[in-house]
């Protein structure tokens, strides 16, 4: 059952926001910087085609598109990889919400997931004609779903910080809403699926849409050591071992090759910490959080809302992290 609950999370991380922020961009294509900063709430229209082309630095394996109008302007949503010699590779991407590689049956946004392809050297996504089109954003990047569930002492909150309410001196009680919710995305409010058909009697939904601001207080226990920190926090990989080499014994499964070395690197150890927080580098950036992985209608554009990551060791080679995940627009 959906009801807001928190089930397993899952990240979204847009490595399009983190290139841009380490300045890794020169091989990307986009129209638009503002495209790739995951803000929905800017809406442009886009003449001559829109699409955003991320390189693969790190593994990739889902694209998402915000603010769009592909029903009612009748486009179609591609995704595509592209090889060194500009070979097209068709990554056949999975559905997760209103991402159809025919035709979009909604206003709003799309989601799709797909298997990494090592042979893309960057990923495009966007419209597949050169009509005009409106566009908040177009997110490219990797997914991590924690490997369970936080525990059950987890507490989501709205904050109503843009209420600010003062008393005159005659005791009157006056308020001033500064914002009462997330933004609207162009016509429609933030997180909308609007049909053609709903089209025209949508706009309210921008006055009258969700209000608050949700904040997830989670506590994790339990965490294995590779699932909570990873093997290796370096770029290379060949270069880290010993001279007989690790034992393997003493690792994971796959962690160490059959040369002896690592088999992951920072950039695509699966681990929370690799491919979560070091992504988003701590608190600076946003991404896309889904409080529970089998519920897609419940997302939100977040940070951390925290200076550090403690984790904590109460077993061995066991861990517990408590997050703090605040939405943002």
């Amino acid at each position: 059952m959906a009801y807001q609950n928190v089930g397993t999370p899952k990240f979204y991380i847009d490595h399009g926001l983190w290139l841009s922020s380490v300045g890794l961009l020169e091989n990307a294509y986009y129209n638009d910087l503002s495209l790739l900063q995951l803000n929905p709430a800017n809406q442009q229209n886009y003449g001559g085609g829109v699409g955003v082309g991320i390189p693969r630095i790190a593994p990739i394996n889902y694209a998402a598109v915000f603010g769009h109008k592909a029903a009612t302007e009748g486009g179609q949503l591609i995704l595509l990889g592209y090889g060194s010699v500009n070979n097209v590779i068709d990554l056949h991407e999975n559905n997760v919400i209103n991402f159809d590689g025919n035709a979009q049956a909604y206003d709003g946004f799309s989601i799709c997931t797909f298997a990494d392809n090592d042979s893309s050297a960057t990923v495009q996504c966007g419209y597949s004609d050169e009509s005009a089109h409106v566009v908040s954003a177009i997110s490219i990047g990797s997914t991590y779903t924690m490997p369970h569930s936080p525990d059950l002492s987890l507490t989501l909150s709205y904050e109503y910080g843009g209420i600010k309410t003062i008393e005159t001196k005659g005791g009157a009680s006056l308020s001033n809403s500064f914002y009462n919710g997330s933004p609207p995305w162009g016509d429609y409010g933030a997180w909308e699926l609007v049909s053609t058909e709903e089209a025209a009697q949508a706009g309210r939904s921008k006055q009258i849409g969700a209000s608050g601001r949700r904040i997830w207080d989670l506590s994790f226990s339990y965490l294995d050591d590779g699932d909570a920190l990873g093997l290796n926090h370096h770029i290379m990989q060949s270069e880290w071992t010993d001279a007989g080499g690790f034992n393997s014994d003493d690792y994971d499964d796959n962690d160490i090759n059959d040369s002896g070395h690592y088999s992951y690197t920072i950039l695509d150890d699966p681990s929370f910490y690799s491919q979560v927080i070091h992504k988003v580098l701590g608190s600076r950036l946003r991404f896309i959080f889904q409080p529970n992985s089998n519920d897609p209608t419940n997302m939100a554009i977040a940070k951390f809302d925290m200076k550090k990551f403690s984790f904590k060791q109460v077993a061995n080679n066991v861990y517990n992290v408590k997050l703090k995940i605040r939405e943002v627009w």
